[in-house]
């Protein structure tokens, strides 16, 4: 019977074992086949065997990559064009775009509007106009269609949790989806390939799916690993797979959700408080606000709560928020007021707590500062030109002929001249109001203290301008304004109909304040300045002061501690709680102090205005005069811009909408850009991976470590029979 040998080669036991199984299978077929056939089965067993070897010596490519590859055993697979891939890219795009898109449509915009609109003045907006026709008003926007409505908003809200739950999908699909893609593409991949180098151990990189393994990512910047497993297709999947990793991470830290604040159609926004403006100050009559200070002044006590007072934010006023005047308390060597008006606190008609939300809304202010200074007696002006009241300090038992003990006021200026321009940018205003106390005055209210005459000088700068309110945006309040054109501004535009209620929907220029609307004459008896309707309310007519001084003096009850009480006493607290300011040691005033009311008995009046007089003004450092202006100026400022805002035809009603407050989306437009380029590298890897899977028919789904062991176990490469005999007789295998 013919044999053969195998040589001794490093796969000696494998080459045994198959060259045996080889012998015995062609001795049996000798019987029923002749020789020839013989050696063609013992030749191609050794065929079979040299396959194996070469696997193992790493030439798989030869095998693995040749189109002409059978499978033994078993009918050829079927190649076929696969579009699956196609088909999951398609979907997978689509809803990553799709949900992207609309939300980075929600984070700047409703869907079926132009801009969410947290603000009037935002711009796009339309103006809006309100319209004062007497016996009834109306609000309305341009183009107010701009708005969402709530319904719509409730739509948009659906889409906005709609996008957030897709995204939430989308980051648990994107990476078994691209990988899944990458895998199919790497069968297109290796059977395209025309190199026979292409080792195994990359072959079996593609097959593992290393893009999915962070060590196996690292080990590509080594080296010797990157010559063993790198290939141009594992650069591309992982490349692709990664940004599907980084995508939602970062649309979940960048894309955040915020709530906000929006105007609404249908929800208007509501009265807040009428406002003066300066053509409604040239309307008021001095005595209108006279009066009103006279009893701002009268009905004040320590304790008022003052909501008309603004305090800038840097003033040390606000320790004590229930108190206006105590809040602005210093302890020092004495207890003193800080100037509560000037450059720490202004005055407005509009309340301090005002925030008109998302409307900007501008307000008229007040800020005046006070300064008493003592002056020689010769500077006090004599004549006076101007307002003048005065008063003889004797006792109500002396008789009416002895020395005249003297108390004089005067307050020059015009008084039938407006003081103000009509204009609403900055202006200022120096006013000045002189005191005087003669020798015997000053020595017998100070009880023999003070042996000269005490002349003090007040003056007051006041700032007139306007402010922006608190919004929604700041909640802090707006410097004066040293220009401001109402016709320009972001305000609610204040336009004046027909007296009968009719006005169009839309109101012309010369119907708007601010536009065209006519700029009125001043009236007759204009208000004052500041500190002469304050000089006017202390001692003019109707006064605590004018009453008895004007009286005759009769015999003294000493009402000033009396029970019997019904006059009011101007800022008896100043006296009462001992915040003048004078040194502790220093005893200047012989008169008891004056409490909060007195009798209005005639018989009282010369005790009473003698503590008065003596509590306030006898101050040769003038820090109690200070105070008591500076408080009366503050009245005054207040009152008069009350009677201000009661000008109907030229008043300015503010409004406040605090908005509707819903949940949108938020991302910086630098982000958009990062994300988007993202993104698009992204599909556009994918779109080409998932295109080239369908490129040409392939022979196995995906590249897996099933495909690997079939074709590691199966796979029979045809080849040319010169080319086996050539592998056969270097075996050093005889035939027979």
């Amino acid at each position: 019977m013919p044999g053969s040998t195998l040589p001794e080669t490093k796969y000696g036991l494998l080459q045994e074992q198959v060259g045996m199984r080889s012998l015995g299978e062609a001795s049996t077929d000798n019987n029923n086949n002749n020789n020839n056939n013989n050696s063609d089965r013992h030749y191609d067993d050794i065929t079979d065997t040299k396959n194996i070897l070469q696997y193992e010596d790493h030439n798989f490519d030869k095998y693995l990559l040749s189109k002409s590859a059978t499978v033994r055993g078993a009918p050829p697979a079927p190649r076929k064009r696969r579009y699956i891939a196609l088909f999951f890219m398609s979907l997978y795009g689509f809803l990553l775009l799709f949900s992207w898109i609309v939300s980075v449509i929600l984070a700047f915009k409703p869907l079926n509007k132009p801009a969410w609109y947290t603000s009037y003045s935002q711009p796009g907006h339309a103006p809006c106009h309100y319209i004062d026709a007497g016996t009834g008003q109306s609000f309305a926007c341009e183009g107010n269609l701009k708005e969402v409505t709530l319904d719509e908003l409730a739509m948009n809200d659906r889409w906005r949790r709609a996008m957030r739950i897709v995204n939430s999908i989308m980051a648990v699909l994107a990476l078994p989806i691209s990988s899944g893609i990458c895998a199919r593409a790497a069968v297109v991949y290796l059977q395209n390939r025309r190199n026979d180098t292409f080792a195994i151990s990359k072959v079996l990189a593609l097959a593992d799916r290393r893009w999915l393994d962070p060590v196996a990512m690292g080990q590509l910047f080594i080296p010797r690993s990157r010559l063993k497993y790198s290939s141009k297709f594992l650069y591309i999947a992982t490349f692709v797979c990664v940004l599907g990793v980084l995508i939602f991470p970062l649309q979940e830290l960048l894309l955040t959700q915020e709530s906000v604040r929006i105007v609404v159609r249908g929800l208007p926004p509501t009265f807040l408080t009428d406002d003066a403006d300066i053509t409604g100050l040239s309307q008021v009559k001095a005595g209108h606000a006279i009066t009103a200070t006279i009893a701002s002044i009268n009905a004040g006590d320590l304790w008022d709560s003052q909501p008309n007072l603004w305090k800038e934010p840097w003033s040390k006023c606000g320790v004590f928020p229930s108190s206006w005047a105590r809040s602005c308390i210093q302890q020092g060597n004495g207890i003193f007021f800080y100037p509560i008006m000037g450059n720490a606190s202004f005055v407005s008609h509009v309340p301090n707590s005002a925030n008109s939300g998302l409307v900007e809304a501008h307000a008229f202010r007040f800020n005046s500062s006070v300064d008493c200074t003592a002056i020689a007696e010769d500077e006090f002006p004599r004549p006076c030109n101007g307002f003048s009241a005065s008063s003889v300090t004797n006792s109500s038992n002396e008789d009416s002929n002895s020395d005249a003990r003297e108390f004089r006021v005067c307050a020059p200026g015009n008084i039938d001249q407006f003081p103000w321009n009509v204009t609403r940018n900055r202006q200022d205003l120096d006013e000045v109001v002189y005191l005087h106390f003669n020798d015997a005055a000053a020595s017998f209210l100070s009880g023999g203290n003070l042996s000269t005459s005490l002349t003090q000088r007040c003056t007051a700068q006041t700032t007139a301008g306007y402010f922006l309110l608190p919004t929604h945006d700041n909640s802090s309040f707006g410097p004066l304004l040293n220009k401001f054109d109402l016709s320009t501004s972001n305000d609610i535009q204040q336009a004046f109909g027909k007296e009968d209620g009719r006005s169009p929907s839309v109101p012309p220029p010369e119907t708007i304040l601010g536009h065209k609307y006519p700029i009125p004459e001043v009236t007759d008896s204009p208000v004052l300045g500041p500190l002469l309707t304050a000089t006017i309310s202390l001692f003019g007519p109707s006064t605590f002061f004018s009453t008895r001084a004007n009286s005759t003096a009769q015999t003294s009850s000493n009402t000033a501690s009396s029970n019997d009480c019904t006059d009011a006493v101007p800022f008896h607290y100043i006296s009462t709680t001992g915040i003048s300011g004078r040194p502790p040691n220093r005893k200047i005033v012989s008169f008891k102090r004056i409490g909060p009311c007195v009798s209005n008995s005639p018989s009282a009046y010369s005790e009473d205005l003698n503590t008065w007089l003596s509590d306030m003004f006898l101050d040769p450092a003038s820090i109690t005069t200070s105070d008591l202006f500076t408080q009366a100026v503050f009245h005054a400022n207040k009152a008069i811009l009350m009677r201000a805002a009661a000008q109907r035809r030229y008043r300015r009603t503010i409004f406040q909408d605090p908005g509707y407050e819903t949940q949108k989306l938020e991302i910086h437009r630098p982000s958009v850009a990062v994300i988007s380029v993202l993104i698009a590298f992204h599909v556009v890897g994918l779109v080409s991976l998932a295109i080239y899977t369908t490129s040409v028919p392939t022979w196995t789904e995906m590249l897996d470590s099933l495909a690997v062991l079939r074709l590691g176990t199966q796979l029979d490469v045809s080849r040319s029979r010169e080319q086996l005999n050539m592998e056969y007789e270097g075996s050093g295998v005889g035939r027979t």
